[in-house]
């Protein structure tokens, strides 16, 4: 069950951040409302650290990701592999569970081939699960945040995206239209007012690698991707710090930059991946936390912490990017 799998996906955040007041449509306050959340992860995109054993009963080394799970089996076999892992890897029982222990709000990720492939080797079928999952969710008065996990030509290089690469092509080619297109797609049904009660937030990409991507392109991207969603409501658009710090987003999408209004800004804090983070105590652990708060609470948006984790070491089998 997903709590028994804690450190691979829970996201909580202990705080929300204020930004300027505005009535607002989704039902969450936000700014005043604490995010408590899991997020269910491993599901409808495949994370080898959050799901080895996928991978362990393929019996194939070259297979560590969605796209190479789709180049190396073909379509049907694919999905043969895929529906029963979306049939069972998450359930009504689980969400139960997750209200239950007092958490408000689930985050689910999923790729941009649940809705076009656009020619790769990825396989549909994820959709319909998202739906349910967001049926679940209103039945049990858990909030969702829909995020976009996986674009064409991935975003970061990470397995997360769908595709490990050596550096991320997300913005080669068309690929950042496409991505559009897709986030046009998903804002047209969940944006709408219909599903403000359960949707408080659609994130418009997950963790782009601004370091090995072109930031003005990055903030283009956010700007378009905001339109998608305002044109459709005023759900708020959610956008990740893409690994830089909270503050470099001031003044960005703001109500003074273009009247931009319900936009959230998601940190995530892993301490595992380096030598000098894996060396720390869990005292100092914590203090570094705690160093960082001032960070996020320099932020003139919503802001929460959209993924952590409490493990202090990255030898979970996968967390590197191996399997």
């Amino acid at each position: 069950m997903i709590l028994k799998r804690v450190f691979a996906v829970v996201l909580a955040c202990g705080f929300t951040l204020a930004a300027p007041a505005s009535k607002r449509g989704v039902a969450f306050a936000w700014g005043s409302e604490k995010v408590r959340g899991v997020n269910i992860g491993g599901w409808l995109v495949l994370e080898p650290w959050i799901t080895p054993s996928v991978f362990d009963s393929l019996s194939n080394p070259s297979i560590v990701d969605e796209f190479t799970l789709g180049a190396t089996l073909g379509p049907a076999a694919a999905l043969s592999v895929l529906k029963p892992h979306w049939d069972t890897w998450v359930t009504f029982a689980d969400f139960e569970k997750i209200a239950a222990s007092g958490f408000n709000l689930v985050r689910i990720p999923i790729g941009f081939w649940a809705y076009s492939t656009f020619g790769t080797p990825y396989v549909q079928g994820a959709a319909p699960y998202l739906d349910a999952a967001i049926d679940w969710a209103r039945a049990l008065n858990l909030k969702v945040i829909i995020d976009l996990h996986g674009a064409p030509g991935s975003q970061n290089g990470f397995d997360n995206s769908g595709q490990r690469l050596g550096k991320p092509t997300w913005t080669s080619g068309s690929t950042i239209s496409q991505t559009l297109s897709v986030l046009s797609t998903i804002a047209k049904k969940y944006a709408q007012p219909s599903y403000q009660d359960v949707v408080i937030g659609i994130q418009v990409l997950n963790e782009p690698l601004i370091p090995s991507l072109s930031e003005p392109t990055v903030r283009q991207f956010y700007r378009d991707a905001y339109g998608q969603v305002r044109a459709v409501s005023d759900t708020p658009v959610i956008l990740h710090d893409g690994f830089l710090p909270t503050s470099a987003w001031n003044n960005f999408l703001t109500p003074s930059d273009a009247n931009a209004q319900h936009v959230v800004m998601d940190h995530h804090e892993y301490q595992v991946f380096t030598p000098s983070l894996v060396a720390l105590s869990p005292a100092q652990h914590v203090q570094q936390v705690c160093a960082a708060a001032p960070a996020y609470a320099g932020s003139d948006k919503w802001s929460f912490v959209g993924e952590w984790t409490g493990a202090m070491t990255d030898c979970a089998r996968g967390a590197d990017g191996g399997i």
